[in-house]
């Protein structure tokens, strides 16, 4: 399976949705190093620095994420108050709005949109023509109610530290990102399968 990145790159330089899925997997498959089963399994040079590489890049992007998640509340009122602990109605009302107004998401896509043609001269599809098969439509949604759930748990003023389950948390958005656009997801995340049953009710959740 491609990466989102990958998905959203085909979708913004051809200008049209990668679904269905399936016309995107890759031709190589995942081949298992059956080393790894082996007690003795040594690492190499390279792949200790590629592994190392791939644990800072995980947490950079883990730290973005949360400078973003803690501006979300711009787009949604009631959460700029909002405590963790506190009545969780803004909570709801924003994830509801996210997950059942799609004008609303295409707004935001629009700003965002604008922004990055501002700041790098690229241009993505129209905000008009996108829509729940289209990756980019989904990768908005998921983010949004991720940044949502992060400010239910810490709140819009925390800077907390990166921890490894934040890290994981920010890996499992991808994955609940592909399975919008697919059949169906499985997972063992509680947070992702509460995510993926309101933005795919018609669809099937193994969990």
């Amino acid at each position: 399976m491609p990466k989102v990145g990958t998905l959203i790159r085909y979708e913004t330089e051809k200008d049209r949705q990668c679904s269905p899925i399936e016309t995107q997997f890759l031709e190589d498959r995942y081949k298992f190093n059956e080393s790894l089963a082996e007690s003795k399994f040594v690492f190499t040079e390279e792949q200790k620095n590629t592994l190392d590489e791939w644990n800072n890049t995980t947490t950079n992007e883990t730290a973005d994420f949360i400078e973003k998640a803690i501006v979300t509340e711009e787009w949604f009122r009631g959460l700029s108050e909002f405590k963790p602990g506190e009545s969780l109605d803004p909570i709801v009302e924003a994830m509801e709005k996210v997950t059942q107004e799609e004008g609303f998401v295409r707004q935001i896509y629009s700003q965002i949109r604008d922004e990055i043609y501002s700041t790098n001269k690229v241009l993505w599809p129209d905000p008009a023509k996108i829509g729940k098969e289209w990756i980019l439509f989904r990768y908005h949604q998921v983010h949004l109610l991720v940044a949502i759930e992060y400010i239910k748990k810490y709140g819009k003023e925390s800077k907390d530290v990166i921890t490894k389950r934040l890290e994981n948390d920010y890996l499992d958005i991808e994955y609940c990102i592909i399975g919008t656009i697919a059949d169906g997801l499985a997972t063992r995340d509680k947070a992702m399968a509460t995510f993926y049953n309101l933005l795919c009710p018609d669809k099937d959740l193994i969990s």
